[in-house]
C-alpha cells in the first residue's frame, strides 16, 4: 500500500508555495515544451491564485467539518446535507 502524499497544508505552509517549483519545471521540461518558459509567470501567478483559493476553501470545509463533527454522538452518521457541503 503506498504512503499518502503530503500535502502543503499537511506539512504547514501557510503561504502558497507550489509556484517555487516552476523554474524547476521549466529546467527539466523546457526543451520539450518551449511555451513553458514564455509563460512562466502567467504560470507563477495562476499556480500562486489556484492555490491561495484552494487553501480558502480547504480552510473553511475544515472548519464546517469540525463544527458538525463536534455535534454528533458517538456512532451518529455525518447528515447528508452537511457532505454534500464538504
Amino acid at each position: 500500500m503506498r504512503a499518502p502524499c503530503a500535502t502543503p497544508h499537511m506539512i504547514g505552509a501557510r503561504e502558497p508555495l507550489m509556484h517555487r517549483l516552476v523554474p524547476a519545471l521549466i529546467q527539466q521540461m523546457g526543451d520539450a515544451y518551449p511555451e513553458l518558459n514564455r509563460a512562466r509567470a502567467l504560470i507563477v501567478e495562476t499556480l500562486k491564485l489556484e492555490e491561495t483559493r484552494f487553501k480558502q476553501t480547504l480552510e473553511r470545509g475544515l472548519r464546517l467539518l469540525e463544527d458538525e463533527v463536534g455535534h454528533l454522538g458517538e456512532g451518529q452518521p455525518l447528515a447528508g446535507d452537511v457532505a454534500f457541503k464538504l
